[in-house]
């Protein structure tokens, strides 16, 4: 499950077990492949564009896609 915290962004909750069990190496990798941003508190905070869109590939990553998608099917509605 998704959820926006306000303060610190996006957080994904996890429910499965088998995901629940991982060491927190694998559970760190797993949340640098989907982090598209750097930098904290104390720097400049950067979209990684490497992530966003491969230069090699000329396609932008699908969660990135699907991403836009549901901001753009729910923008107005939340904003307005």
């Amino acid at each position: 499950m998704w959820v926006f915290s306000g303060r610190r962004g996006i957080h994904c909750w996890v429910s499965d077990y088998e995901a629940r069990k991982l060491k927190n190496p694998a559970r760190s990798s797993i949340i640098e492949y989907m982090n598209f941003i750097t930098g904290n508190a104390k720097s400049n905070s950067k979209v990684k564009d490497n992530v966003v869109f491969n230069r090699f590939s000329g396609k932008t990553h699908p969660a990135v896609n699907r991403a836009i998608i549901i901001c753009k099917s729910n923008f107005n509605s939340i904003v307005l």
